[in-house]
């Protein structure tokens, strides 16, 4: 995909490669579109499979990125409901 994945997240898919994270809300310091105090993450992408950031099944990276369009500076990490996918 010519993306260079943080070490954070590659550490992560080690561990298990996407899915529902148990913790799903992050406090934030700032105010969002819909919660004052925090986000919330649906789901995390992995790598591979139907659902992964490579996929050319219609829901990997690239087509998110076009059907939402966002800028193409990254890949979908994970979906929150807040906005769809996350860069």
């Amino acid at each position: 995909m010519g993306f260079r994945l943080p070490r954070s997240y590659i550490n992560l898919l080690s561990q298990r490669n996407g899915g529902v994270p148990r913790k799903r809300c992050f406090s934030t310091a700032f105010m969002i579109s819909w919660a004052p105090d925090h986000i919330e993450i649906d789901a995390i992408r992995g790598v591979g499979g139907e659902w992964g950031i490579g996929s050319s099944s219609g829901l990997g990276s690239a087509e998110m990125i076009a059907e939402w369009g966002y800028p193409e500076i990254g890949v979908v990490i994970c979906v929150m409901p807040s906005g769809g996918a996350t860069l």
